[in-house]
């Protein structure tokens, strides 16, 4: 090949290389597609961050507010509360002494305290008072009494124009020396300025005043601010970017500092943002701002809005679309079109709607309704509703009680029978019940109709071998004296009376011919034992009759004169005699109970010497005493076989006599009494004779033996015992079954501790009395217990001691006399001889 042909060819392969170059680089260059080629214009754009959606920002919402466009730090808000008491004194204004008929004004005898006094007596006045300001529970009346012989006396404060029988709104006890006694009010519904002073028994009034106490309630307020905290955007991408511009933010710095910065990698690393906002230099196509808020703790900065300017390399959308199809509107009631971009931009910033509605026109069709029906509800109730089989569309024909409501049964009552056990009233009771729990489902009154109670016979003592039953509904009246004749059935009659009232309250009484219990007493059993429930309480007075024949007493072979009423005592297990009255005449035996038990008949067989008696004869018997109008109380003692540290005696435990009440079990069923019985028992331990020569104390307790909580347990000492010592607490409360509490006797002379008690009292009696200067005296008294509860005083009882302490003589107190005289005048002459020594002298003489 010539040279020239070479050199051509080496042109050509030249040319095709270069063409392939550019052309490919055209291609790369114009992003060339079948469509078409992009066509991009740059535009200045800017993104804001308004936070008008929390959820696109982080922070932490415990120190940041995010809420209607704003950040700011959150207050920490503290409040300071206290109180403070305000005392103010209430003069008496108007002081009335109320008499039957005869009202005199008191006002100027109890406004100061002068000697000038009113009287008060419990059988015929009351003290009406006024005070210059409403008084309010907490607060105190003080009164200055003057000294009476009357001891231990309750002050009663109620309201005006009423006399006092119990502690309206507060009570004091008077121990019959002069000087002041507070009442502190309480039980007031609303403050009042008028009130009534009350006593029982004769006391002297010198003066009258009150104080009011008012609590104030203050409050201060401390609001702080977090040091910093710091809320983030999420990331906003750019793949077309062209280039950043700048940065700007709105805020409102209130005195504090807010700090921005920025990341271009989601957070991962930060830079800080210039002063000026300028963000040219930076490279990447997605930025992340981050703000920091900071506070000096007085104030929040506030921020409302960031925002970034940028170029934008945007590619310009050229749509083209073709026509609408079907060209016939369907059913579905919508078109469709085919639209494409002659830029290929990737985008649809312009695209136009390639859907639309449009009006189908139906064909001509019959519609063809059929009915169906939704589910039973609750209320008894479905749903009515048609369907159109031919589905045309239309509602020309539609039924008019389309989508109504119709009647329905949702639940059918199962009414099944349930039989109530046989009661002492020879009656037992059918009641029904739904075993589908209709009413519980639906609430509608159709389904809670059940039928009436069937009330049948039957026979109570056969199904629990008993003589005979008795069973009634009475409607008992407060203070009332109630008769139940259960005498046909039970041989047994009640009179009741109790300060409640109640409607359809069951009583029962079932009658046996056997002892029910296992043990008997001494006395020989009548055999005739009546079981007595109720669900009455606050029994005020039960008599219980109990009626037998002469037939009856001859075959028992009792003395008819011995029969007597026994309770069985559920707690000891023992049968427990009755205070009981038998009338010969009438042929019965009754007894005042303590409340509703078991009772039996019990005498002592007849012998020969037994006398004939006409007409009613009385028996009194011990033990169940108390309440309920009657029944007396032994008072027992049990010895210990310990000896006392604090005598040489042997103590003694006194057991206070049973007290007994009835409290009704508000769960029991109708038909059935479900009472608990308490029985208050008291161990007193108390030395028969107590020593205070030289112990100036002695200790003793109390344990509640009995079964139910006594709520208050006052201590009384007889006046004899009073002068000689003294009882730091006489009162005390809450005392439960099993509760040990002690009490303290104080030899008065160990509490005065004169300057020469030293010398007169125990400390020397072993030297004083040999010499007849100090001697022992007994005295002798009683100490008083008396139990309550919420209401009533449930028993008192007297417990007799002797006291031996120590007398000292008028000539013990003078030799005292004498013997500091002594010391005083020894005194003065050792102080004159010290004066006069020659060392005192020279140590005087001495120069300084």
């Amino acid at each position: 090949m010539r040279k020239k042909e070479v050199t051509l060819v080496h042109f050509q392969w030249y040319v095709l290389v270069v063409f392939v170059v550019i052309t490919s680089f055209f291609l790369l260059r114009t992003n060339f597609t079948l469509t078409g080629s992009p066509v991009y214009q740059e535009t200045p754009t800017q993104k804001e961050w308004n936070f008008d959606h929390p959820a696109n920002y982080t922070y932490d919402s415990s120190l940041i507010n995010l809420s209607n466009r704003q950040v700011q730090l959150i207050p920490k808000i503290s409040i300071n509360s206290w109180t403070t008491e305000e005392v103010s004194e209430a003069q008496v204004t108007s002081a009335v002494l109320r008499k039957p008929g005869n009202p005199h004004d008191q006002t100027t005898e109890v406004r100061s305290k002068d000697g000038k006094f009113v009287i008060l007596n419990k059988e015929n006045s009351w003290l009406d008072l006024t005070f210059s300001i409403p008084l309010n529970n907490g607060d105190v009346v003080s009164l200055y009494l003057l000294r009476s012989n009357n001891v231990h006396i309750p002050i009663y404060l109620c309201d005006e124009n009423t006399t006092c029988s119990a502690s309206g709104y507060g009570q004091v006890m008077f121990n019959e020396n002069e000087g002041w006694y507070n009442i502190t009010i309480s039980g007031l519904v609303s403050p009042q300025s008028t009130f009534a002073l009350d006593p029982p028994h004769y006391i002297k009034v010198d003066y009258i005043q009150a104080v009011h106490k008012e609590i104030l309630q203050h409050n201060s307020t401390n609001t702080s601010y977090p040091s910093s905290a710091t809320i983030e955007t999420n990331d906003f991408d750019l793949p077309a970017l062209s280039s950043w511009q700048t940065f700007s933010q709105e805020e409102e710095l209130n005195s504090q500092n807010i700090a921005y910065s920025y990341s271009a990698d989601s957070g991962v690393t930060w830079s800080a943002l210039s002063q000026d906002g300028n963000i040219s230099s930076f490279s990447g196509n997605k930025i992340r701002i981050k703000a920091l808020l900071a506070s000096d703790g007085t104030g929040t900065p506030i921020l409302y809005k960031l925002s970034v300017d940028y170029i934008a390399r945007q590619c310009l959308e050229d749509w083209t679309c073709i026509e609408w199809a079907p060209e016939t509107c369907l059913l579905n009631q919508t078109q469709t079109r085919l639209c494409t971009d002659a830029h290929s931009c990737g985008t649809e910033t312009t695209k136009p709607a390639t859907t639309q509605n449009c009006v189908y026109v139906p064909p001509a069709c019959t519609e063809n309704w059929t009915v169906d029906y939704g589910l039973c509800q609750s209320d008894d109730t479905k749903l009515k509703f048609y369907t159109d089989n031919n589905r045309c569309g239309t509602i020309h024909d539609l039924p008019s009680d389309n989508n109504t409501s119709i009647s329905c049964d949702y639940c059918t009552p199962s009414w099944q029978e349930i039989n109530d056990s046989c009661w002492p009233g020879n009656t037992f009771t059918s009641r029904f019940n739904d075993a589908n729990n209709c009413y519980a489902s639906t609430g509608l009154e159709s389904d809670n109709r059940q039928p009436d109670n069937k009330v049948s016979a039957c026979d109570y003592c056969a199904l629990h071998n008993c003589r005979g039953s008795f069973g009634e509904l009475y409607s008992v009246l407060s203070n009332e004296t109630m008769q139940i004749n259960a005498i046909n059935r039970t041989s047994t009659s009640l009179e009741l009376i109790s300060d409640q009232t109640l409607e359809s309250t069951p009583i029962t009484l079932v009658e046996y011919s056997s002892n029910p219990q296992n043990n008997t007493p001494s006395a020989v059993p009548f055999n005739r034992y009546v079981d007595i429930h109720s669900n009455l309480s606050h029994l005020s007075s039960v008599k219980i009759t109990i009626y037998y024949t002469d037939e009856e007493v001859s075959q028992a072979n009792l003395d008819e004169n011995t029969l007597k009423i026994y309770y069985y005592y559920e707690i000891s297990q023992a049968w427990e005699e009755l205070n009981s009255t038998v009338n010969t005449t009438g042929k019965y035996v009754y007894a005042f109970v303590p409340h509703l038990s078991l009772y039996g008949l019990f005498g002592q067989e007849k012998t020969s010497s037994s006398p004939a008696v006409s007409g009613p004869a009385s028996n009194s018997g011990g033990g169940g005493g108390g309440g309920g109008g009657g029944g007396g109380g032994s008072y027992s003692s049990i010895s210990s076989n310990a000896e006392s540290k604090k005598s040489s005696r042997v103590p003694q435990t006194a057991a206070l006599p049973l007290n007994t009440k009835t409290t009704s079990s508000l769960e029991a069923e109708p038909n059935h009494s479900s009472a608990q019985h308490c029985n208050y028992v008291l161990e007193v331990s108390l030395p028969e004779e107590i020593s205070l020569v030289k112990d100036g104390s002695y200790r003793g307790e109390i344990v509640n033996k009995g079964n139910c909580a006594i709520q208050k347990l006052d201590l009384y000492l007889s006046p004899d015992l009073a002068s000689l010592i003294d009882l730091p607490q006489a009162s005390f409360a809450d005392l439960q079954e099993g509760n040990i509490t002690n009490f303290v006797l104080i030899r008065k002379s160990v509490k005065e501790n004169k300057w020469f008690d030293f010398f007169t009292g125990s400390a020397i009696a072993d030297l004083t009395t040999p010499l007849g200067l100090a001697t022992s005296t007994k005295t002798s008294g009683y100490m008083t217990l008396e139990c309550f509860d919420e209401q009533h005083s449930l028993f008192k009882q007297n417990i007799t001691f002797t006291v031996e302490v120590l007398k000292v003589g008028e000539t013990a107190s003078y030799l005292s006399y004498v013997f500091f005289s002594l010391l005083f005048i020894l005194g003065i002459y050792f102080f004159l001889r010290i004066r006069k020594s020659p060392r005192f002298k020279k140590k005087k003489s001495k120069p300084t």
